[in-house]
């Protein structure tokens, strides 16, 4: 059933006042408030059709009315109007952003910890499998007579450093026959090629260097097998203990978001823009009274990961989705920019 523009004003207005003050709504707190207000009996009857409806519910027979899950998620989609985040913190998150964009790695788990303080809410960061993905390339430098630094870049911007000691002393000739190794069986792959047989016929055509060359070129794939997995990163967990404190099932939505695998699940669909996920539609019963807001981000149009929070269904979400959208935005754009610098 369609809701009618009255019924549509009452749902946005309760909305609205239950994120505010976390109290039910009654029909003479919207005589006053609602634009060419019905008579109270008539608001009365348009809410127990949106109660039937299932957009709202009563919690005590003598209360007024609060929204249920369906009915925040008809506002979020239909009816809130977007929000402007401020200059003044668009600016203080460039500030901090382009500071992090000197360790491209640690730029999204930061983006995540700004997004934690600005909204009060637990955040993630988390980056996501692409079977895709191939490796660009990868440098190995000198460290020592046996001791090298080995650095993989991939196609959408994800770069990994790890020492390793060589089987033997490294000689010029035998560092200029590992790069050529490394050149032809591993740089241009894509991820799903770098299986076990791989790296056996990569071994095989070292030939005599095979011994000494082998503790590296394992640990390349062990480092791209690492670099291929989806992975999640928390920042601001000490918000679950506080914004879900009087929720009876908080200790079980605690587990379920440590575990992670839950909302990698949830947040690997492709997405091109911000987007809200209602816990009451996910299927997962820990997270009935919760809600993701997410945006994907990654450089040049690629979708590399996602970056959100985890709230309570009464949460603001114009000022969150707005926060979510300029910080994964601006993530991205900078991303962008190491790439096009790398290259």
């Amino acid at each position: 059933m369609e809701l009618t523009p009255r019924k549509q004003a009452i749902l946005a207005a309760i909305v609205k006042y239950h994120i505010a003050t976390g109290e039910p709504v009654g029909s003479k707190w919207l005589t006053t408030t609602l634009e060419n207000a019905p008579s109270s009996a008539t608001l009365r009857n348009e809410m127990s059709d949106l109660c039937t409806l299932g957009y709202l519910c009563q919690p005590h027979t003598s209360a007024g009315r609060v929204p249920t899950g369906k009915g925040y998620e008809f506002y979020v989609n239909s009816l809130m109007n977007e929000e402007s985040l401020p200059e003044a913190l668009k600016q203080t998150v460039d500030t901090y952003l382009e500071k992090a964009s000197v360790e491209p790695e640690s730029l999204p788990l930061t983006a995540a910890k700004i997004l934690s303080s600005i909204t009060g809410l637990p955040a993630f960061c988390a980056k996501i499998a692409d079977d895709n993905m191939t490796v660009k390339r990868v440098e190995v430098i000198p460290m020592g007579e046996r001791l090298v630094m080995m650095v993989v870049f991939t196609s959408d911007s994800r770069a990994l450093s790890k020492l390793c000691k060589s089987g033997a002393v490294l000689t010029k000739e035998k560092l200029d026959r590992l790069t050529a190794l490394i050149k032809g069986g591993i740089e241009g792959k894509a991820m799903w090629e770098m299986t076990a047989v791989q790296m056996q016929n990569l071994l095989y055509n070292a030939g005599a260097n095979a011994l000494e060359f082998s503790p590296i070129i394992a640990a390349i794939f062990d480092m791209i097998k690492d670099m291929g997995k989806s992975s999640i990163e928390l920042a601001g967990e000490s918000f679950l203990y506080s914004v879900f404190a009087g929720n009876s099932y908080k200790q079980e939505l605690i587990s379920f978001i440590e575990r992670k695998e839950g909302i990698l699940s949830l947040i690997s669909k492709p997405a091109e823009k911000a987007a809200v996920i209602f816990g009451s539609t996910t299927g997962y019963s820990e997270l009935d009274s919760s809600t993701l807001v997410v945006a994907p981000y990654g450089p040049k149009g690629s979708l590399l990961g996602r970056l959100g929070v985890i709230g309570p269904t009464r949460m603001s979400y114009g000022r969150i989705l707005s926060s979510i959208a300029y910080v994964s935005l601006k993530v991205s754009k900078l991303m962008t920019e190491n790439l096009e610098f790398a290259e």
